[in-house]
């Protein structure tokens, strides 16, 4: 199949992209403390967090609307242009909040507050990114994706280990690195994005709604992910120590490697799942059907793999103080196994445009999230953390297959 193709295209790109942080990960645990590791996981917490703020999922808008049928080049790109405009209204928005409460979330991440309008800044060129990403996608530019891909992390990962290493700051240095990427990345996005001839903004109320129809309904679900992914670490950073954050950060990153094929999947499935869906005969189910086996299979490889490395990784390269954090991992990849049925239908859900539902999916999930949090983690200790993150991927996948097998279903066998 063409999907297969493309699939392996885009998962070696992937694989190197995704593989430069880990490293990075590596030598930041031979020059910061167990203290800093901690600081840098609230740091990327942050991040993530005024990174949802400033792009509202106009991406996904982006998205369907390129697929929309009858569509032509004219008003994609005035829709583009509106989607440009409203990041970077949304942008500015986040650095301000950022500079009014620097104090607050200084306190909260554990850095100075005078790092607090770099933290705010660096978003910008997180969004152009993933715009520009998004567009490689959606056009099957495998090539283009693997570039822009590639250079974010390097660009990233370089200019953090220069201001630790060269530089030798401490964990400031990080914020400075990932700032100055966020320029070289920023750079890199707009020119990507002038080659397909979408880089131009547009003023148009008509077309700013009709995105944000779309978009602002979806904020609730990818907020879903970062409390999903990142509440557990306010909890330990809380209850037990930044040091066994520190460990715990680095367990999770390892058994979240299952993650990378999760998302590499739903960004290369996304555009071939739609043409299906719109095609909507019986050889276009079957090339459904038969994908999605393949990617559940795909993904028990893919979760055996990540245990086997992740033990050797804790033991063989790792300092010797993080070897217990070797003991999460099964847990956590478990946990994006579980994910994986999530990724299969809630792309169903996003086809028929039933984008509010995921508010509904995206609260339940969070309340159980935090509430295992609360249960777990003052009582058995940073265990209890992966096993929130289980069980509340199990509700997420059963809440959404509940949904979305309403509008299509899945042939197993």
């Amino acid at each position: 199949m063409k999907v297969l193709r493309k699939f392996s295209i885009y998962a070696v790109f992937s694989i190197i992209e995704k593989s430069i942080p880990y490293l990075t990960l590596t030598i930041l645990s031979l020059y910061l403390s167990k203290d800093d590791i901690g600081v840098l996981a609230n740091i990327e917490i942050f991040l993530q967090l005024a990174f949802l703020l400033s792009l509202v999922n106009i991406d996904r808008s982006i998205t369907l609307e390129y697929f929309k049928p009858h569509q032509n080049n004219t008003s994609f790109g005035q829709y583009h242009g509106s989607g440009l405009t409203l990041t970077i209204f949304f942008n500015i928005f986040v650095a301000i909040t950022c500079i009014l409460f620097k104090q607050y979330l200084s306190e909260l991440i554990g850095i100075s507050p005078n790092y607090m309008l770099l933290m705010a800044l660096i978003p910008l060129g997180r969004c152009f990114y993933f715009l520009a990403q998004n567009m490689s996608l959606i056009k099957k530019k495998a090539l283009q994706y693997g570039i822009v891909s590639i250079i974010f992390a390097l660009s990233n990962s370089c200019c953090i280990l220069y201001y630790i290493i060269l530089e030798k700051n401490n964990i400031v240095g990080v914020v400075k690195g990932y700032f100055l990427g966020s320029i070289i990345t920023l750079i890199v996005s707009l020119v990507l994005l002038n080659k397909f001839r979408l880089l131009r903004m547009s003023l148009d109320s008509k077309l700013f709604r009709e995105i944000m129809i779309i978009a602002l309904p979806l904020v609730p679900l990818r907020l879903m992910h970062i409390v999903l992914n990142g509440s557990d670490r306010l909890f330990i950073s809380h209850y037990v120590s930044l040091e066994e954050l520190g460990i715990y950060y680095i367990a999770y990153m390892i058994g979240s490697i299952v993650y990378l094929f999760n998302t590499l999947f739903a960004k290369t499935w996304t555009p071939y799942l739609f043409e299906f869906l719109n095609q909507n005969s019986e050889e276009s189910h079957k090339n459904i059907s038969r994908f999605s086996v393949l990617y559940i299979g795909f993904m028990f490889i893919i979760v055996l793999l990540v245990n086997i490395f992740g033990f050797l990784y804790f033991k063989y390269i790792l300092p010797e103080e993080y070897q217990q954090g070797s003991r999460y991992i099964p847990i956590i990849s478990s946990a994006y196994l579980v994910f994986s049925f999530y990724q299969l239908y809630s792309l169903i859900l996003l086809y028929n445009k039933k984008v509010k539902i995921f508010t509904s999916i995206a609260a339940l999930s969070i309340s159980v999230n935090l509430i295992m949090n609360i249960l777990l983690i003052p009582t058995i200790g940073v265990v209890g953390a992966a096993y929130s993150t289980l069980l509340s991927f199990i509700a997420l996948s059963s809440i959404c297959y509940l949904y979305a097998r309403k509008y299509y279903k899945y042939q197993w066998i």
